[in-house]
Formats: C-alpha cells, structure tokens, sequence
C-alpha cells in the first residue's frame, strides 16, 4: 500500500473533511477511527478515490492496534 494517506480520526468532524478533501484530490486514503463510524466517510468518496479504504476500531495507541493496522492494510491492497 505504498502511497497511501493515513488518516488517523477519520470519522471525526476535521478527519472527514481531510479525507474528502484528499480523496476529492484523487490521491489513495487511509481512513483510520478508534470508533465504529468510518465507513461512512469513505463511502461518498468512492467515485472519486476508489482507493479510499476505511479501518475502524483501530487503536494506535497500543501495539497491538499497531499491529492490526498492518493487518488490514495488507488485506485492503
């Protein structure tokens, strides 16, 4: 997933608009929340930024939602 933006609190009211605003750019995001919500904020950017991927419950505060991170990055391309 080389060149990829990491979006860190993407569902958020500023981590949203960073997403569209990157994705409305065409570049490939990363959208990452500790909560449930970020699906929602990668969903109206599809059209534009089909490589808009959204992982939630991620917490990057401890190794091992570090660790997950990697994981579903992988899986996502």
């Amino acid at each position: 997933m080389i060149g990829r933006v990491l979006i860190t609190g993407a569902s958020g009211a500023l981590g949203s608009s960073v997403v569209r605003r990157f994705a409305a750019a065409g570049q490939p995001v990363l959208a990452v929340q500790r909560g449930d919500s970020v699906e929602g904020v990668t969903r109206p950017t599809a059209a534009a930024a089909p490589e808009a991927v959204a992982i939630r419950s991620v917490d990057l505060t401890s190794t091992g939602g570090v660790a997950r991170l990697f994981a579903e990055t992988a899986r996502a391309g």
